[in-house]
């Protein structure tokens, strides 16, 4: 019965360099991350060692920094639920895919988005991904719309791409384009091998937003392997398969072994769900320098090995591995890109201080840049990436708004960053994406020379100030390029300063129970599903400051119920939300240590809708305190008014302005100004203020009229002496 087992295992090891990992089906030369490096048996000393080490998740520092002694002995995710079943290949060369999906879908349950897809579909089971739609728009057919960014980018292998070597590369291609991934439900079993209806190329439930890339051959890579499959879920990894020969692979212990050696090829993918460190060496045929092995999931059913699984050395002959770490497909409403292809990686411009790349777009609409994205061949001490309006004579003007993002401690891979502020972009409007570092190594950021378009990429050095760069068109000898730099988009109210005015509504709107995808865009659906805000601080911080600008709550405009406790509001325009049926203000205000009409001078109150104050008057347009505290019932709209106060441990009173009567203009002398100005304010043409008024009632009867003028008028020209009589 094993040797049955062995035996369809054979049968299949055809396959392997059919599904091959090996890189130079994609580029002439093979990128260094991908080659097998040798093992170094003795591994006494790393600090030589290339450095592996998996990136930061974009936005979280210092993402995999345990320590070796933090790590458990063994792990396996399959006791937490977080591995989809084993799958069958049959009888074609697609393990990468398979592969690639098997860490997406440990991922999406590992991060609850699994469980969100099934809902959102009315699904029940177990996520179960499309690696036929993967492998037919990954590999056998590109883009035919010449409409599509993507026209003829790719490979186009017809049905035989079912049975042709690809690599991690085409499942990033495709994943990171929005092409899938699809559910298994909705497409072919990956045996019929058939062909796929190009109008389901762009079906997305998920995609790509980081992919991270690891050296295993490393004590420091192995942890950083560790690490992320607990934070991240299972790992995709090229391994070496030597054709099913009993000296490397045990069929009673389902263990694997194949010496590293520069020789050594990727011929399989596998996808990690674990590990074991205590795993005898005794279990190999061929037995390793040492203890330990990774637990694997194969892609030939669950017929083969144990159940589908089956164990790999730690020292045994595997290129790298890879997570693939998942996000909603509608988190954007558009990917702008130019390539699918990471095909190489620029040398050029030999920067003298940094390299800075740029892919220039045209905005197709009104919406928000969110995101830049990028593929890494280096690992980076500091990327600045960022959205702007080129202006390619006079270097880069860069907006004051935002639209920018510094990230640290970038390595090897693909990476997803969310701008620190979305840039808000008009229909027609040129649009630069960049990416700027201060490294001056070559090969730093991918590119693709089989364009659709030219005069789109940009190069140039940097030297730490963008807008000295001199930017270049990119081109490969005289074939023009384009870089892997892309953008994406989404419709809906930026949440940035110019919309929220105040930085902790801003904050408040940003949580992830109202900006639900985190891309600091609130989209129709959730705004639509937005129809309760509470907004409770435990007590008013803001002493001596100025009171918060909610002006943007006119955005929420589903809401039906408002609750604010104890938030430095002093005033509220609701006048928008149209569907509020229930408005509570509770303890809103502002408190400051000396209560002054300067201070009550540079809130956001317009006076005019305030209906009845105590401990306070309006005076020229704007509120005098006459105690330490005010209060006052604010008309906020849709027949909602609310109760604000302004509180002061100190009251400092308004000191009583003094005046020349007759001197309406303020001039400090009476003159025919003063006659012109209080004959303007009885026509109606200007309004005077108490001050004004006061200097311009002669008579006393507290309005300005003819006889006031006429008076003024005797004194100027001597008939009368005194305007205080």
């Amino acid at each position: 019965m094993k040797m049955k087992r062995f035996i369809r295992t054979a049968a299949f090891l055809t396959a392997f360099s059919l599904c091959s990992s090996a890189l130079p089906a994609f580029a002439e030369e093979v990128p260094e991350w991908a080659k097998f490096p040798e093992y170094d048996e003795s591994e006494t000393d790393e600090s030589t060692a290339r450095d592996f080490t998996v990136t930061i998740v974009p936005d979280t520092p210092g993402l995999y920094t345990s320590q070796a002694s933090e790590l458990p002995a063994s792990y396996d995710l399959r006791t937490y639920g977080q591995v989809t079943s084993v799958k069958d290949q049959g009888q074609t060369a697609t393990c990468w895919a398979h592969a690639a999906l098997a860490s997406a879908e440990s991922n999406m349950l590992k991060t609850g988005l699994a469980e969100q897809v099934m809902a959102d579909n009315n699904l029940t089971g177990e996520l179960d991904l499309s690696e036929a739609h993967l492998v037919w728009f990954g590999h056998c057919r590109y883009s035919m719309e010449t409409s599509d960014p993507l026209y003829h980018k790719g490979s186009n292998l017809g049905l035989d791409g079912y049975m042709q070597e690809a690599s991690i590369l085409e499942a990033l291609g495709a994943l990171a384009s929005g092409v899938g991934v699809e559910l298994e439900k909705n497409t072919y079993s990956i045996s019929q091998k058939t062909a796929i209806l190009a109008s389901n190329r762009y079906n997305s439930y998920a995609q790509l937003q980081n992919m991270e890339i690891f050296n295993p051959t490393t004590t420091t890579g192995r942890d950083s392997m560790k690490t992320c499959i607990q934070d991240n879920g299972a790992l995709f990894a090229a391994i070496h398969n030597e054709n099913g020969n009993h000296t490397y692979y045990s069929a009673d212990d389902s263990a694997f072994y194949y010496p590293s050696s520069s020789t050594a090829t990727a011929t399989h993918a596998v996808t990690i769900v674990g590990w074991d460190d205590n795993y005898s060496a005794s279990n190999f045929p061929t037995k390793p320098p040492g203890n330990g092995a990774w637990l694997c999931k194969n892609s030939y059913g669950t017929g083969w090995g144990n159940k589908g699984y089956f164990y790999v050395s730690y020292y045994s002959a595997m290129s790298y591995a890879a997570s693939f770490q998942m996000e909603m497909a509608s988190k954007h409403d558009k990917i702008y890109q130019y390539t699918n292809t990471a095909l190489n990686a620029a040398s050029a411009p030999n920067p003298e201080n940094g390299t800075a790349i740029m892919n220039i777009y045209t905005a197709e609409k009104d919406e928000n840049i969110y995101a830049v994205s990028f593929f890494a061949d280096h690992d980076l001490d500091n990327v600045f990436v960022y959205v702007c309006t080129p202006d390619l004579s006079d270097g880069i003007a860069l907006d004051s708004s935002g639209g920018g993002k510094s990230v640290t401690d970038v390595k090897r891979g693909y990476h997803t960053y969310t701008l620190t502020t979305p840039m808000s972009v008009k229909a027609g409007e040129k649009i630069s994406i960049c990416a700027v570092t201060k490294s001056t190594a070559s090969n730093i950021f991918y590119y693709d020379t089989d364009a659709n378009l030219s005069g789109v990429s940009y190069y140039g050095n940097y030297d730490g100030d963008i807008r000295n760069t001199e930017w270049s068109p990119f081109t490969v000898g005289t074939t023009p390029g384009v870089f892997y730099l892309k953008a994406m988009s989404k419709d809906g109210i930026a949440i940035n300063s110019a919309n929220f005015l105040e930085t902790n509504f801003k904050s408040v709107v940003s949580n992830k129970k109202i900006d639900k995808d985190q891309n600091k865009v609130l989209s129709a659906d959730e705004t639509e599903d937005l129809t309760t805000f509470e907004w409770k601080q435990w007590s008013n911080p803001y002493k001596g400051s100025l009171g918060y600008n909610l002006s943007g709550i006119k955005y929420l405009t589903n809401l039906e119920s408002l609750t604010l406790t104890n938030v430095s509001a002093v005033a509220l325009d609701l006048s928008q939300n149209t569907n509020l049926k229930t408005v509570t203000c509770t303890d809103c205000g502002i408190k400051t240590t000396e209560l002054t009409s300067d201070f009550i001078a540079r809130q956001p109150i317009d006076v005019s809708k305030i209906l009845k104050i105590t401990g306070g008057e309006i005076r020229d347009g704007r509120i005098i305190p006459t105690s330490t505290e005010i209060s006052y019932v604010y008309d906020c709209g849709n027949d909602f008014y609310e109760t604000f106060h302004i509180l002061g441990d100190t009251f400092v009173p308004e000191e009583e302005e003094t005046y020349i009567p007759g001197d309406v203009d303020g001039s400090g002398k009476v003159d025919i100004l003063d006659v012109i100005t209080i004959n303007r304010a009885i026509l109606g043409k200007e309004k005077l203020t108490d001050t004004q008024l006061k200097a311009a009632d002669i008579n006393g009867n507290s309005k300005p009229d003819s006889s006031d003028s006429l008076t003024i008028m005797k004194y100027i020209v001597g008939l009368v002496t005194d305007l205080t009589a």
